[in-house]
């Protein structure tokens, strides 16, 4: 090979390296900004859901908290009770979309067991009622899904934890 051909290699070996490093740093710098655009984009769509939820939680976080505390002051009957799921399934049709996992399966949870409670006969209801065991299942089913409500705002980690419950203050952009 001549010189003259060689001497010509060395400009296009360097204008063909040159273009294979610019190609190699612009893939780097548009997946760092698609990367950023999708971290911003999950950060509306987070804060978005969080003023969802802040609208809506607080309805349902006052429903348990005057149903616990009621069950403190007089015993449950067949109509408090129905009125309470009534209220609880009215809210739920309207906001479940909104819940976590974890907060959706905390509430089908006590809406389920609510549910068979009233499906038994008067009898056996007023007996289920007044059985501590019965009424703890039933409070500790509500105070799981307010601490899922917590959680989903942001102020409260919660794992369950082979049937207790493991409560951890958590920032709401840990993972």
């Amino acid at each position: 090979m001549s010189k003259e051909i060689m001497v010509s290699f060395i400009p296009l070996a360097g204008l063909i390296l040159s273009a294979l490093v610019s190609l190699l740093i612009s893939r780097r710098v548009v997946a760092a900004e698609s990367h950023k655009l999708l971290f911003e984009a999950k950060k509306i769509y987070d804060n978005k859901l969080l003023e969802a939820r802040l609208a809506a939680y607080p309805n349902l976080y006052t429903l348990l908290s005057k149903f616990i505390k009621g069950t403190r002051q007089r015993p449950i009957d067949r109509s408090t009770l129905e009125s309470f799921v009534a209220e609880v399934n009215e809210w739920d049709c309207k906001h479940a979309i909104l819940f976590s996992t974890y907060a959706g399966k905390a509430c089908h949870d006590l809406r389920q067991f609510l549910e068979d409670l009233l499906r038994e006969k008067n009898e056996t209801l007023i007996q289920s009622l007044s059985s501590q065991a019965v009424i703890g299942t039933l409070i500790g089913k509500m105070r799981r899904l307010e601490l899922a409500l917590k959680s989903d705002l942001g102020i409260y980690g919660v794992d369950d934890i082979e049937g207790g419950l493991k409560v951890i203050v958590r920032d709401r952009y840990d993972a």
